[in-house]
């Protein structure tokens, strides 16, 4: 197949982009919150400098997880997912305890918790999982055609016996 027959790729739907962009700003507002909290620990005048410091290291530790999520949904990596789902059901309890805490804590909560709810949301929509799964086949297909391999028609599989066409020749898969 040549380089003109090969299919466009599909564009980025909209669900998978805004879950992209959510987690940019959250793994931006982490890194900020953890580079503000080591400033203020180092030069501030903190009651507890080294809960400071400690506090802003976690905060940058935390800051990788929705980072990564970011770059992998971006390149339409379904294993981007993951860390996802993990940032956003993080951020529920965290958001509930700032609500209760009430004052402007409860409004942070509040932005905090829509914020997570809708990353569930578009992390599950429909077309945000097919983008993921039609790129991830995409790939494995491309794969698998740069290979050379033709699949496992003549070759013998595990048993000996030809391969069947479609056929993985994995010997945990039984014919039936």
């Amino acid at each position: 197949m040549s380089a003109t027959q090969r299919q466009q790729p599909r564009p980025r739907p909209a669900t998978l982009t805004a879950v992209v962009l959510l987690a940019a700003a959250e793994g931006a507002v982490l890194t900020a919150w953890g580079v503000w909290m080591l400033v203020m620990g180092l030069i501030g005048h903190p009651d507890r400098p080294a809960q400071a410091e400690a506090g802003g290291l976690t905060a940058l530790a935390l800051a990788v997880l929705p980072l990564l999520a970011c770059a992998g949904l971006w390149k339409c990596r379904r294993w981007g997912r993951g860390p996802a789902l993990i940032v956003q059901l993080m951020a529920l309890p965290v958001a509930w305890t700032l609500f209760t805490a009430g004052g402007a804590m409860a409004s942070g909560g509040i932005v905090l918790g829509v914020a997570a709810v809708a990353g569930l949301v578009l992390l599950m929509h429909p077309a945000t999982t097919q983008a993921l799964d039609e790129s991830e086949a995409a790939r494995a297909s491309a794969a698998s055609g740069a290979s050379g391999a033709s699949g496992s028609r003549g070759r013998p599989g595990p048993s000996g016996k030809p391969g069947k066409p479609g056929r993985s020749g994995d010997p945990r898969r039984r014919d039936r």
